[in-house]
């Protein structure tokens, strides 16, 4: 049985359906009863680890390798968090334009640090991150644009 933990939220794994139903599941309530928790009903579930799922902005996908004999389980940032966070970063952009350069870079900073340390842990981040890194800079790339309308660099 593997878990991957996050706070109070938690995903078990197990080679087959029987063994999490009957082995872990009921090691798990012993556990958390011991500890005075219970697992709520309502948000506990049953997945098949072939199927593709998302939990805490994270998509779990189980594939097998090139040679078919080991399965490699991984998780990856949720592509709809990643364009909900390109979003408000676009928002809050367009709400800064008062600023200065320098505030404006430090809630940059700020916001993409928070978000890229949330996510670092995914097995595949360096590719959502490279993908984020391309919408912003073009995202830059037109704020710049916006802002000195009348300067016009080598690529206009």
């Amino acid at each position: 049985m593997t878990v991957y933990q996050y706070i109070d939220d938690f995903i078990a794994t197990a080679l087959s359906k029987e063994v999490l139903e009957d082995y872990a599941l009921p090691k798990l309530k012993e556990f958390l009863e011991s500890i005075g928790l219970s697992l709520n009903p309502a948000k506990t579930k049953n997945v098949n680890v072939s199927e593709d799922f998302d939990f805490l902005f994270f998509h779990f996908h189980r594939f097998h390798r090139r040679d078919g004999s080991v399965k490699q389980f991984i998780y990856v940032p949720c592509c709809d968090r990643l364009d909900s966070f390109m979003k408000k970063l676009k928002i809050w952009l367009r709400k800064s334009q008062h600023l200065a350069v320098q505030e404006i870079i430090t809630g940059l900073n700020r916001k993409i640090k928070g978000f890229c340390n949330y996510f670092k842990w995914s097995s595949n981040a360096h590719k959502a991150f490279s993908y984020l890194n391309h919408r912003f800079y073009k995202m830059l790339w037109n704020w710049v644009r916006h802002r000195h309308q009348k300067k016009r660099g080598a690529n206009d």
